[in-house]
This record gives C-alpha cells, structure tokens and sequence, in this order.
C-alpha cells in the first residue's frame, strides 16, 4: 500500500505538475468531491474511496463545475440540480419553484386565459396562445393571405384558436447498456433478465381516449457474462400491428412477422417506422415514440395523457420516484430483480431473471474506482471534452457511473466504454445539446456502407426513395450521430443509391428496386419492382418444383420443401444426396459437389472439394476441405479448430463473409460453413465432411454427391453427361484439374482386408450406437442409427491402427442427433473417447461454442442448437482456440475477429493494424525496396526478396529456389486415356468413343509458348478381325528429333528412329528414357512428358502443367473447360464427333482406312430414320422417358456406326437397341415394354 502512495506521490511531481485548479480549489492528493458538494446537504449517498483532484478551500462547496460558498449553493431536487437564483415552472404549470441558498420553495400558478402550457427552448412555462407568432417580428411584410382576427394557421388552413389542439409533455423512459433502466419518474435501476418482459403497457384499457399497447423486451447475455444482459429484441404491440426489432437482424424491422423496408407508414401515419442514425423509430399518431439501435440502447416516450396509465420496467409515471418498482399487483417490490420478474411476459428456453453461474460477482465501489474504469469514462463528464456542450441539458453523471459499471463488468473492454459513450450521445442529441466528435478510425470505429459516410450530428430525417422526401413521422426529429448519405445519393432501406436505383411504392409499402414480393397470400401473385418505380406482377405464378409458399425468417415467398444431405468419412465412406453408398480410396483432390455447368441461373454456383490425406505409419486419415463460393475460397484444414483460411489468407472464427453470403463458426467439435442460398458443410477437422444443400438444387448439381435427382441408380454420373457403372471409373471422372497427377484412386499397398475376428471386433465397438437403452436412443426415432453403425463398422475395421476412428464416427452421430435438438447422455469418459480441452477449459456434452465468444460481445448471431465439445471455464470467453479472460479478448472488425495482440497486415500491404483489448487501429505501410508484398503460411506481409519475386512462370507453375537459382516447377499433372474399343477421356474429363481406323493426332503442342519443348504424338487404329470396332494399333512420339513408336502385340519392344530396340533404353543425351513397369512400357522425359503403352488396348499420356493451355489434338485442349475440347486445328467447335475427329487425322499409306464405316448416304438416311436407330432419340418412342437421364446421341451414334458396319443386320440392330434399354433399366428409367415388338426383336 505504501509503495503503491509513494509511486503516485512520484507521479504527481512528475506528471501533474501542471494541474491548474479552478477558483476557491486546490490541488489534493486525496480530494473529497462526494461530500463536499452542494447536492449532500440534501441527498447522502455513498462516497467511494478519494482520488487525487483538486478541493474546494474551506467555507466552499462544489456546485456543477465551480466551488461556491455555502449560501450560494443551489437546490438538490428529485434528481434534479438547480443554481441558487434559479426559476422553474414544474410541469403540467401547476406550480412556480424558486432556489435560493439551497432552499427551494414553489407558489401555486395558473396560466391566464390566453396563455397556455407548454415548452419553449426548454422551458417549462405559460404562453401565448398565439404560439407560432415570434415574442418581436423582425421581417418586412410581405403580400399574401392573412388569418382572420381570432384565428390562426395550421398547416394551408386559417383554424379558430379554439379549435387548436392540446401540447401534450411527453416522458421518456431508457435501457441502455447491460441494461440500466431509468423509469419515467426518473428512478435508475440494474436488471439483468434475460427472458422476455413488458418495458411498458397501457393497464387501463376500458379508457376509450387511450390506445392500448405493449412494448416488450429480451435481453440476452453477452460473451457467456451471466452477471450482465443487454437488451435483444424489442417489439410494440399497438393499432393491431406487431413491430420487431431484433439484434439478431441489424437495420430490418418486422411488423406481423414479415419484413418490411424502410420507411414504412401505414393507415394515414397511424404507424410509422423509419430510420434517425443508428436507431430504428416507431411513432405513431398519438405520440408514442420507441427507439432502438439494434444493440442495446432503447428509448420509449409517451405523451402525458398516458400518465398514471401504465405499468411494467418503465414504472408508473405519477410523479412519485419511490413508487416505480410496483408490481402489476400494486406491491412494491423489495428489489429490482423481484420487480423485473414480476413483468416477465413469458420464459423464452435458457432464459433466467437474475445471473446465473459462479461468476456473479457485482464490481463493488473500489473495483469499479479503477482508473482503467474511470479514465477512459471521463469522457462523458470531461468539461473540455466533446459531450461539454451536453452537461448543462442533460446530467451526465449517472451515464458516467453507467459506464463505469460497465467497464468494470466487462474488464475494461472498449465495446463497454463505446456503448457507454454512443448511449450518453443519444440523450444529448434527444435534448437538442450539441455533441462534438468523438470516435476516430481507431477508437470506437464505425463502418458505413457504400455511398454513405459518418456524421456525430448527422440529419435525423434522410431523405428516402420512398417519395423523395424525409417521412412524415421523422419531420422535426434532431440531429443524431451515424451514416448518411453521400451527396447524390438518397436511403433506400438501408443502402444509399442513386435516384435512378430507387425502387417502387406498391399498396403503400416500398420496395427496393429487383425486389420479388408477394402481395396476395399464397405466394398467388407474384411482383417485380422495375426501373422507373414500375411494379409488374404476374398473376397466374406459381412456386417452381421442390419449393413451397411459406414465410421463412420473416420473408415470404418460394421456398425449398426439403433437403438432401451427402457425406464423406474415414478411409473415404461416401453417401451422395440420393442416399448411393460406395467408397472411394486414396489421396486425390475430388469434386465432391459443384453446381452443374447448365444450372439453373438463379441458385449460386459453388464448387466443395475434398482432399484425402494418409498417414502410412499410422493409417490415420486426413481431410481438407475447400469451398468456392462467387470469388471466395474458404479452406478448412485438418488439426485447425477457430481457425480457417479464406483466400490462403489465416482467419479466425467466427467471421462473415460478403455481408452474410457466408458465416463460418465453430460449433462443439466441429466447424459450420453456412450460406444465405441453403448449403452448410460441417467438418470435424480430421476426416468427415457433410455437405447439406436444400431441394431448389434438386437434378442442379454434380460431383461424386451425385446428381440429387431422387434416383440413385444413375448417381454414376461422369462430368461429360455418361453413366458409368464402375466406382473407379466414377472416382477418376471426379479427380480436380488442379490434382490431375499420378494421384492413387485406390488403396495400393495400404489396402486393409479385414478378417472376421477384426470386423467382430469393430462390431462390438461401434455397437454403443446402436444399444438401446444406451446414450442415444433417444435420437433413434429421429435419426436411425442403422446406416451410421454399419458406417462405423467399416471404418474401423479397415483401420485396426487408429483407436480414434470409432469416436469419430460416435461423434458424427451424437452432432446430427443434436441438431434435431434431441438430447443425449454422457458416453465419453477417460478411458474411452476422452477429449482433451486446453487450459482454462472444460468437457461439456451442451458446449456453449456461439454466445460465449469474444465476437458476441459486440456481435449477435443466431445460435445453433448446443453440441457436446470444450467449453471456457467462467469468466473467461473463446478468444480463437483459447480461452481469455474479458479484458483479453481482441476486435471484430467488418466481419472477420482478431485476438488482442494480433498484428495483422491488410492487402496490398497499405496498412498495418494492431488489436489490442477491444481497440482497433491502423498506420499506414509501406515495404521497403528490398521486400515484397505476399503471404506466407496464410499471412499477409512485407517479405524480403527472394531470386522467385521477380521470376515469371507460367499459369500453372511455381517458384522455387534450386542451387541458388529460381526454377520454375509444375504445380500438377494431368492424364489423356484412349483404352479399348477405344473409348477416349481428354485432360479436362470428357469421354467419347470413336471407331475410325486412320492415324490421328492424340496431342501435340499448340506453339503458343514457343519456350515449351515441343512434341507430336499419333495413334493408328485398325479392326481386328471379326469385331465390332477398331483399336489402337500404334503409338508414336515425335520428339526432340527422334521419332519413337510402340507397336500392339510387339511387347517388350519399341522402335527408335527406324530401328527395334528393346526395353530399357535411355536416351540420356536428350533426357529420354522408356522402361518395362508391370506389362506397360513407358517412355519418360525430363520435361514433364510421360507415354504408357501396354501393347494391347490402353494408351495413356501424362503431361505436366507447364503445359497447360498450351496443347492440341484429340485428347482436348487441357484448359480446365469441357466446353473448348472439341475444337479443330482450324479453331472451330465441333459437335458431331467423328467430323471432329475426321479434321485432327494425319496423311498415310493405308488408303483403305475409314473415319466412319463404308456406309452410303442413302443407308445413313435409312438407319437414321424411325425404322432403325432414329427410334432411340424418337421424343415419343418407347425411350423417350430415359432421355434425360441416359444420353441419347452416343446410343445413337453407336448404333448408326454398327448397322453400317455390318451393313444393316438386325441382330446388330437389336444388340444396339438392347445395350440403351440396360444402361435405362440399371438407372432405373422407365423404358416402354413395346420396343421389341416395334423393331422387331
């Protein structure tokens, strides 16, 4: 304690040295400024402990801002200071007060005949009737209309003065913070509910003079404080309208559960709801005004004729401060959380009226005396500072012991102190006072949106699309400090836009220009707002396929009946959207699920990939998982929980991006990707990933999930429209363009056979899913647990090393059984599927991972059921990965969070910014010469030059750094296959057959990069005897000047130049090698060109993506597009394949070879037509109902190519018509009986 006195002596010789006291004061160490003021001759109150300040001198005491002597001091007075001299009417002009000395004393008064009640500049007083007349007119006369004697203007008309309506006084009652209440009378008080209350209600309702209504609202706990709450949501019942404001849902109001834009009047201003600043208003026609901010400050004035009228958190309004804690029984209560509870309205689910949890303790007055409390505070009553122009309009001391309360409760964090100061501005602004600017880009920094900009005394009244005009209800509102628009720009809901963006005002309401809306129920008829405020509707609409009409969040329209969920486990257990099981193994990059190129164009496109990852020594294994959604690339990694990567840029959890398009949190054990189109993907950081996507993507998407059309006999789908029955062959169609390597598609040597002493075993593990009366029958209802245990039993027994497989796949379980929001019992214990949290940290199987975060104390989002998973210990908040204690916690700035202490640099390396306990700011940067901007490990920064910053490579290359010289490396490879008969799959993924019997480009290099080694490579097909198509005869290389072939049937053998040569041989002057592996011979090249041949029916090329874009030829244009494969030398696209292929065919010897059997034109018009092979594409033939599932044109095809082969034989014709109808059948489409008998088969 003494070193602690002795330190602040030092300090006040050093530091506050200059200390200059005002008039009869002196400077103190320990200065009395409780007792020693004139409001404690009347009012005692508790004094804390002395701070150093300057004291009144003796025979002084402090009055406002000065030291005066003791018959100088003013009146202390229900709450209220008044100077010694000081007049006052008290309201309603009953009476006339006087201060004098300290005493105050008032005299009965009533206002003549012609004067009547009112207030002026801030005056209670009498006036003359002739209240809009100046007291001294100042202006020249001017010609004009004149009111006659006795009367007076109103608005265009000249009214008698008798007809003048009444000045009604309004109250105004206030929550403001965590939340402290002060009542119309002007009593203050701390409630912490957070379940839903009456803030006011008319209790006479049998008056008919007065309008009933009701204003409720919840509060909520923030950042997992249960000692504090602030207000939610708050809601007005009145006129027979319903108004919401909720924070869950910042800048939108509802009124009879629907949204609406702003503003909004309706019947004749009866009701009208408008934006002033930060806050949504609600007024209506008789003088009741609620306001909200969205956050946690909300104002409701009434005017005087409700006085005495009404009940609930805003107290009576009689005059009498010590009756405001009444009960709707009339019984005074003892406390204000008795008081709170007694106007509870109804028990929302984890609501509680007072706190709950260890942590309850209240900051006591030398907690709360702190000077990391009171300093930043100070603020509010600094009389230099920027409120000063306020202190005299309106007292801030109770705002700043608001504050301090605050501050003290949530660890001195900046959010605490912001609301304090944003509350305190809003009563100024209220009360006319001038407020000065106080935010900055690093304290208390405010976003606007586009085409706005801040203003600490902004227009209270905007001027809105709705009109172009301020709205009715706002006229004469003051001045309020947020964002307004731009010079050009006018408020249209929310967003500034230019005149011509406005919208339409249809049946009273506006809409925002492209706004669908449904004026009639039932979604019956449906309206467009155009351009020029036109509004078109459509009278006759109906909701599309898989969506019905129903209000979804406040908005009403089409919406999708239900939804399929696809998902990927352990060694690679797939279930697609349809409900198909198979597996895929390995450690390729897969297309999980993707939009179709030919989607419909009003869902969002996206793209989820999937990149298998296996341990060899452990078996353990991995996934990452990354999401395309518009330009956003969102990363998740395998080990990383609160952390993902959006753009390979590190970001924590949780975060939005693009204003809402997506939200990314942690949720228990798992991370949750959440769109505002309907996909959410939930990954457990390890292995499993499930992707669920809702029926308005129904026959929309592709991708190893299927095609989710309902039928899973044709989920098979390959990326070129073709069924395929082989998982293999379905799993290489799906490998990504960016992991076109030699990845494996297979298990290989890792394959795990398992015996049946290891699948009883892993029966026998799994088997807690599945025992009824164990921790999960009562999901079993909800969530079957059949298809999840055989699952489990799979897995576990293909991976006997890794003893965590079989909680993963329990946890997989327990998390889809709380999402139905059934409840489980405990199953984990330390013996069994333990799960270790981090320090500060505890196991909870209802962990709270949403509200107990530090970005909930600034940020609300709707909350997820509760999943099981690590929780803080009280008093501390989810801070990333780790728990914190308040004062700790770090910034939420524009979407993403950042830990206290966190540097961060922004893109393009312009700014570097520091968060530190809540405080956000940036300094401009810039790198020095020898540094470049770029990101390293996922963060952004000035790095140090390397030999690669100004080293180009190609498109699908990077940088690296090789015996101290930059080289440029392919990122990938990819794969062309041509096999068997032969059926042909280009570098992009597309598959045709074709039978011609010439020599024929495969691939070749386009020239476009001259700096490429280029190559020529050429297939030779030929019929064997007897069959039914052609196949690859020979392959030849040309490159760097030799000329290689294999030749089918000549194994073991290439020939070089001209000459036979057998295997191995390495031409290492030219860094080309071909070698025996297995039965394929394979030629390599130090360039990234690899030719596999096995002497029989398959052909493979494998090129580097040096190459990309740059190649030719019949294996596509490697290019990442389906679309551009088919393209000619020329540069024409082709869709007749075997004219395509016709135009890549080389000159030869063999004049005998046919791109297209011999067929003349007359017989290819005959087999074309209904009679032969036109009767598989007939739109009204017995296959019509397979067309859009099986593809028409290659049975077609095949079928033309086959009769002309075997020059029309019907048996030819029924195997042709027989091949479609059992690829139909296996896809389970409906193929007419009657086919045989029209083809006569």
């Amino acid at each position: 304690m003494w070193q602690h006195s002795q330190k602040t002596n030092l300090l006040s010789a050093v530091t506050y040295k200059a200390l200059m006291c005002f008039k009869s004061s002196h400077y103190e160490l320990c200065a009395d400024t409780c007792s020693s003021t004139c409001a404690s001759l009347t009012q005692s109150q508790r004094c804390p402990p002395c701070h150093e300040g300057c004291q009144c001198d003796d025979g002084f005491l402090f009055d406002g801002g000065e030291c005066k002597m003791l018959e100088d001091c003013g009146c202390h007075v229900d709450g209220r200071n008044y100077k010694s001299g000081e007049t006052v009417v008290q309201e309603d002009c009953e009476e006339k007060c006087l201060c004098k000395a300290g005493e105050f004393s008032c005299v009965p008064l009533e206002c003549d005949e012609d004067e009547f009640c009112s207030t002026k500049d801030g005056a209670v007083g009498c006036y003359s009737k002739d209240r809009d007349a100046p007291d001294k007119c100042t202006l020249p006369c001017v010609e004009g209309c004149q009111c006659n004697e006795g009367y007076v203007q109103s608005g265009d008309e000249c009214i008698s003065v008798k007809k003048c309506g009444c000045t009604y006084k309004g109250r105004t009652c206030q929550g403001a913070g965590d939340p402290h209440y002060r009542t119309f009378d002007g009593k203050t008080f701390d409630f912490q509910g957070t379940c839903t209350y009456y803030l006011s209600k008319l209790l006479n309702i049998s008056d008919p003079s007065l309008v009933p209504f009701e204003v409720l609202v919840k509060n909520e706990n923030r950042g997992r404080n249960m000692a504090v709450a602030y207000t939610k949501t708050v809601s007005i019942t009145v006129y027979g309208y319903t108004v919401v404001l909720s924070k869950d849902s910042p800048g939108k109001v509802q009124v009879n559960n629907l949204y609406v834009n702003l503003p909004f009047e309706q019947e004749d201003g009866r009701l009208s709801i408008f934006r002033s600043g930060y806050f949504g208003v609600i007024k209506t026609d008789f003088g009741l005004t609620l306001k909200f901010n969205w956050e946690s400050h909300v104002t409701l004035t009434l005017p005087s004729t409700y006085y005495n009228e009404v009940g609930g958190l805003c107290g009576n309004w009689n005059e009498n401060i010590n009756d405001d804690l009444l009960t709707p029984d009339k019984t005074l209560a003892a406390n204000p959380t008795i008081f709170g509870t007694s106007w509870k309205i109804k028990d929302d689910p984890g609501c509680s009226d007072e706190c709950q949890g260890k942590m309850c303790s209240k900051c006591d007055a030398s907690e709360r005396n702190s000077i990391t409390f009171t300093m930043p505070c100070s603020r509010i009553t600094d009389k230099k500072g920027p409120f000063k122009g306020c202190h005299e309009k309106v007292n801030p001391s109770q705002f700043y012991e608001d504050c301090v309360f605050d501050m003290c409760m949530y660890g001195g964090h900046l959010s605490a102190l912001c609301n304090a100061l944003s509350a305190y501005t809003a009563a100024c602004q209220d009360a006319l006072a001038n407020v000065e600017s106080w935010r900055t880009g690093n304290f208390c920094p405010t976003s606007c949106k586009a085409n706005s900009h801040y203003e600490v005394c902004a227009t209270g009244c905007s001027q809105t699309c709705s009109g172009l005009t301020e709205p009715k209800g706002c006229k004469g509102t003051p001045c309020v400090e947020g964002c307004t628009c731009d010079k050009g720009f006018v408020l249209s809901d929310g967003e500034c836009v230019t005149v011509k963006q406005c919208g339409c005002t249809y049946s009273g309401q506006y809409y925002q220009l492209g706004q669908e809306f449904f004026p009639e129920g039932m979604c019956k008829q449906r309206c467009v707002c155009k351009e020029n405020g036109r509004v078109q509707c459509d009278d006759g609409f109906k909701c599309g396929p898989n969506e019905k009409c129903q209000v979804q969040n406040g908005v009403q329209g089409c919406f999708p009946e239900g939804k399929a969920v696809c998902s990927v486990s352990g060694y690679g257990l797939y279930q697609s959207f349809d409900g198909k099981s198979f597996s895929v193994e390995g450690d390729c990059e897969y297309r999980m699920a993707e939009t179709a190129q030919k989607k419909n164009e009003e869902i969002t496109s996206f793209r989820v990939l999937v990149k298998q990852l296996s341990s060899s020594e452990e078996k353990v294994i991995t996934r990452r998982v990354d999401i395309q959604i518009d330009q956003y690339k969102i990363s998740l990694l395998p080990g990383y929980i609160w952390e993902i990567q959006v753009d390979n840029v590190k970001t924590n959890l949780p975060m939005t991006v693009d204003d809402g398009l997506v939200q990314v949190y942690q949720s228990g054990v798992n991370i949750v990707v959440e769109t505002d189109f309907g996909l959410k993907l939930t990954y457990d950081t390890v292995s499993m990933a499930t992707i669920e996507i809702p029926s308005t993507f129904k026959s929309a998407v592709t991708g190893l999930c299927g095609n989710y059309n309902g039928n899973n006999a044709d989920d098979f789908l390959l990326p070129d429209g073709i069924q395929t029955s082989s998982v293999k062959y379905f799993a290489e169609g799906w490998i990504s363009s960016s992991d076109r390597m030699m990845c494996q598609t297979g298990c290989g040597s890792k394959c795990s056979n398992p015996d049946k002493d290891r699948q009883t075993k892993a029966e026998t593990d799994c088997s807690i899913i599945t025992s009824e009366g164990g921790p999960f029958s009562n999901c079993f209802n909800k969530v079957p647990p059949l298809k999840f245990f055989d699952e489990c039993v799979k897995d576990v027994a293909a991976q006997p090393k890794d003893k965590t497989v079989v909680c993963h796949h329990i946890q997989r379980y327990v998390a889809i059984c709380q999402e139905t929001g059934t409840s489980i019992n405990s199953w984990r214990n330390n013996t069994f599927c333990p799960l270790v949290c981090s320090e500060n940290s505890h196991y909870e199987l209802c962990a709270d991972t949403c509200s107990s975060t530090c970005a909930s104390l600034t940020q609300s989002q709707r909350c997820p059921p509760c999943h099981e998973g690590c929780q803080c210990d009280d008093g501390f908040l989810f801070d990333g990965g780790t728990c914190e204690t308040l004062e700790d916690c770090g910034c939420h700035v524009d979407g993403s969070y950042y830990k206290s202490g966190e540097t961060l640099v922004k893109e393009e390396c312009k700014e570097k910014c520091i968060c530190k306990a809540g405080e956000f700011s940036c300094e401009p940067l810039r790198c020095d010469v020898d540094q470049y901007c770029g990101k390293k490990d996922g963060v952004i920064g000035c790095y140090n030059k390397d030999l690669c910053s100004n080293h180009k490579c190609r498109e699908k290359e990077y940088c690296t750094v090789k015996n101290n010289e930059a080289v440029c490396v392919a990122k990938s490879k990819a794969s062309c296959m041509a096999m068997g008969d032969p059926h042909y799959k280009t570098f992009d993924g597309n598959h045709f057959s074709f039978q011609g019997t010439c020599s024929y480009t495969l691939l070749k290099t386009s020239g476009k990069d001259s700096t490429l080694t280029p190559f020529n490579i050429v297939n030779k097909n030929e019929m064997l005897n007897d069959s039914f198509g052609s196949y690859i005869k020979s392959a030849s290389v040309k490159v760097r000047g030799h000329d290689i072939t294999f030749i089918q049937g000549n194994r073991n053998r290439v020939i070089i130049d001209g000459t036979v040569s057998n295997l191995p041989v390495n031409l290492n002057s030219e860094g080309i090698s071909i070698t025996l592996s297995g039965t394929n011979g394979i030629l390599q090249t130090d360039f990234g060109l690899e030719v596999m041949f096995n002497w029989a029916d398959m052909l493979m090329v494998i090129l580097s993506s040096s190459y990309y874009n740059n190649i030719e030829g019949m294996c596509g244009t490697y290019s990442d597009d389906l679309e551009d494969d088919y393209v000619t030398p020329s540069g024409n696209n082709m869709s007749d394949i075997t004219e395509w292929a016709k135009s890549w065919s080389v000159p030869e010897s063999n004049s005998n070879c046919w791109h297209f059997p011999p067929c003349s034109e007359e017989k290819k018009s005959l087999y074309r037509g209904q009679s032969y092979c036109g009767l598989i594409e007939d739109e009204k033939g017995p296959f019509a109902q397979c067309h859009h599932i099986i593809s028409k044109r290659r049975f077609a095809s095949d079928c033309l190519f086959q009769m002309c082969l075997r020059d029309g034989s019907q048996k030819t014709y029924c195997n042709a018509l027989s091949n479609y109808m059992s690829s139909c059948a296996l896809a389970k489409a409906d193929v007419s009986t009657g086919w045989k008998e029209l083809a006569n088969c």
